[in-house]
């Protein structure tokens, strides 16, 4: 259920994203015709080249890696060993806080090792 949930949000996060990104270029090209601003021939083809490489960037960004696996180091935020991992941060957090006040309480000076 959690799966599918992240799923279908990350779906819905995508098709916001696209939607934006159509709505900028769209806003651009309007603004674009209205003030007459039409770049010249060599200008065009450099519009449209460096319109290509965003396109291209977005959808990269937006798309998952090649082959369906993440960059080395990188963690899917919804798979189980990510959340395990949380799991166990968040018990040794918890243990930590329940066990420091204890001992600031009820360790002696004397009972700590000289070591420390």
């Amino acid at each position: 259920s959690t799966l599918s949930s992240s799923s279908m949000s990350l779906e819905v996060l995508q098709t916001y994203a696209k939607t934006r990104i159509a709505g900028v270029t769209n806003n651009l090209a309007s603004i674009m015709s209205v003030h007459s601003v039409h770049p010249t021939t060599s200008a065009d083809s450099k519009a449209t080249n460096t319109e290509a490489k965003v396109q291209n960037e977005v959808a990269r960004l937006l798309s998952p890696s090649e082959g369906g696996k993440a960059d080395w180091g990188v963690l899917s935020p919804v798979s189980k060993v990510r959340l395990s991992w949380d799991v166990l941060a968040f018990m040794i957090l918890m243990v930590d806080l329940w066990l420091t006040p204890f001992e600031l309480i009820f360790v002696s000076y004397e009972a700590t090792p000289a070591a420390f």
